[in-house]
């Protein structure tokens, strides 16, 4: 009985480790992506678009916006 306690807490152990690998790969890909936004933005702005900087940026804050309000009403 004491193995299986403590299989299930390096199995736990274990399941910590991947998630905070994700969390840290999701936090890596969401500041890339973020940074990316904006270099597009100011790419476009400076190319004399405008209103096309500023789809893209409002799609964009949009996306961001909902998945913030998605993983808060998942989690809460």
């Amino acid at each position: 009985m004491l193995r299986q306690i403590e299989a299930d807490y390096e199995h736990r152990r274990w399941l910590d480790r991947v998630e905070i690998r994700f969390r840290v790969f999701g936090a890596t890909l969401a500041g890339t992506g973020i940074t990316g936004v904006f270099w597009l933005t100011k790419y476009l702005i400076d190319q004399g678009d405008p209103a096309y900087a500023a789809g893209v940026f409002g799609a964009s804050v949009a996306a961001f916006a909902g998945l913030v309000i998605r993983r808060e009403r998942h989690d809460g």
